[in-house]
Parts: structure tokens; C-alpha cells; sequence
């Protein structure tokens, strides 16, 4: 290839034997560089090809991804727990804050800490703090056991429960508070 780009470079022969390998070489070349630019063009057509089909795929599998998780069972309610606070005398707590943990949560982060918490609601007028759980939140035998938890002004845990929620299920559990 240098030996053919020095022929190209260097200026015409002088003899005629050696004008004619210079032409028999220039054509070479050409020709050369015309499949060259051919078959990367042909490479560019099968890639561009290719990258077409491969992003139809990818579109597709994008939308069918979206579709299952905005409307399939991923964000469908798959239970309702219903967290009832009281004060130690049995008084209904309304506009407390509840906090929600899951087991893996509990396991590494205890429940002191309410950064960790998986979800929280505010009780209403009766006391009552409502969390619905999707499918999202079970394991895969169909069940899940959270942990309901409230903090006093300090930060101290002030109130704890427990409860197993199979899917499906509507399930209410009372949290009473310790006493200040």
C-alpha cells in the first residue's frame, strides 16, 4: 500500500515502461479504494438496517414495560391496612404521623430511624392512618408483615406494631401510644 501511495505521490516517470506500471498501478488503486467505499457502504446500509430493527424492539419492549407497570398489577391495590392510634387511656390520636417498615427494612435499620421508613400516612379525625399496598410490596408467597410506628417529640419510638397482610386481605390493627 505505501509502495502504491509513493507511485501516486511522486510524479510521473520518465520512461514509458514505467508510466504504464504507474497507470497499471494507479487504477489498482482506484479500483481499490472503490470497493473499499462500496463495502463500508454496504456495511452502513445492513448496520443502519440492523440499528432499525433493533430499535423498533427496543420501543416495543419499552411501551409493553410502561403499559404492565402503569396499568397492570403493579400499581392494582392489592390490600388496605388500616392503623388505629390511641393514647394509653384508649383516646383516638388524630394527626399523627405513622411510619411504615417492611422486614428487610427493620432487619437493617431497626425502626429508631424514621428516613427508613417504606411509606407514612396521617391519622384522620377517628385516629385512623390508612396504607394501601400493591403487588409490588409482597414477596412471593403473597404475603408481607410491616411495621406501623410512631415517634414522640424527641424522636423516641412512641408506639409499635405488627401485623401479616396476605393480598387481598383488609386488615386493621391498633397501635397504642405509651404514656408521656
Amino acid at each position: 500500500m505505501k509502495l502504491l501511495c509513493a507511485y501516486l505521490f511522486h510524479g510521473f516517470p520518465s520512461t514509458l515502461k514505467q508510466s504504464v506500471w504507474h497507470s497499471s498501478l494507479t487504477l489498482l488503486f482506484v479500483y481499490y479504494l472503490t470497493a473499499l467505499s462500496v463495502a463500508v457502504a454496504e456495511q452502513e446500509k445492513q448496520f443502519i438496517i440492523i440499528m432499525k430493527k433493533f430499535s423498533k424492539i427496543l420501543f416495543a419492549m419499552v411501551v409493553a414495560t410502561s403499559a404492565i407497570l402503569m396499568t397492570g398489577c403493579a400499581t392494582k391495590e392489592q390490600a388496605t391496612v388500616h392503623v388505629k392510634v390511641t393514647t394509653a387511656l384508649g383516646t383516638a390520636v388524630s394527626g399523627e404521623t405513622v411510619y411504615q417498615f417492611d422486614q428487610t427494612t427493620k432487619d437493617a435499620h431497626g425502626l429508631t430511624t424514621k428516613m427508613f421508613a417504606k411509606a407514612t400516612a396521617v391519622t384522620d379525625a377517628e385516629g385512623v392512618a390508612e396504607f394501601s399496598l400493591n403487588s409490588l410490596d409482597f414477596g412471593v408467597d403473597d404475603r408481607v408483615t410491616l411495621y406501623y410506628v410512631t415517634y414522640d417529640n424527641e424522636g423516641n419510638i412512641n408506639g409499635q406494631t405488627a401485623v401479616t397482610v396476605k393480598k387481598g386481605e383488609n386488615k386493621e390493627v391498633s397501635l397504642k401510644q405509651a404514656a408521656l
